[in-house]
């Protein structure tokens, strides 16, 4: 996948293009806005959008983290984060000022930096790349993605798309990706 990416790198604005000309088949997103109305979408999972903070940090003893208590954290900032612009309109309409400390489009390097105390993260709860990172949800208001299965509306599916549909669509995500 690093290398496919590194060569072809695929935002979430693509996929409806590389849907439609045929060049992929199907694809797993959490799609933003609207439903691109030629596009079919299946629910695989809703996972919660949690906050990750270092260790002894004072959202540990807490259940959940109000939206305006990140505002009062600095700010680790994964620019590629298909929820970044619905999270940044949260803290817009909440009046949440982000004190962004730092900005990268590389996962692996916030959430290291956020396990050595550089400051807070908000990402989906299943992409913890480190099972120690301390998290808790995000509520007032509750944040959450739904990851999809996307295809073209009806578009051809070959036997193997086909396949590949109802396996996705009967796998226990959540069992499998969830809380560890």
């Amino acid at each position: 996948m690093d290398h496919f990416s590194g060569a072809a790198p695929v935002t979430p604005n693509l996929i409806p293009e590389l849907l439609l000309s045929g060049a992929i088949d199907c694809a797993l997103c959490a799609r933003r806005g609207e439903p691109h109305d030629r596009l079919d979408y299946s629910t695989l999972y809703r996972e919660s959008m949690v906050v990750a903070f270092p260790d002894g940090h004072a959202f540990e003893d807490t259940k959940t983290v109000p939206l305006k208590r990140i505002g009062g954290e600095q700010y680790l900032d994964r620019l590629h984060c298909e929820f970044r612009d619905t999270f940044n309109a949260q803290c817009a309409e909440q009046d949440v000022m982000l004190d962004v400390a730092f900005t990268s489009q590389r996962e692996d390097w916030i959430q290291n930096m956020i396990r050595e105390g550089a400051g807070v993260g908000v990402l989906p709860e299943f992409s913890l790349l480190h099972p120690v990172l301390k998290h808790r949800p995000i509520d007032a208001p509750k944040m959450y993605r739904d990851v999809e299965l996307a295809t073209v509306f009806g578009g051809p599916k070959t036997t193997g798309l086909r396949a590949l549909i109802d396996a996705a669509q009967h796998y226990p995500w959540v069992e499998q990706i969830g809380p560890r």
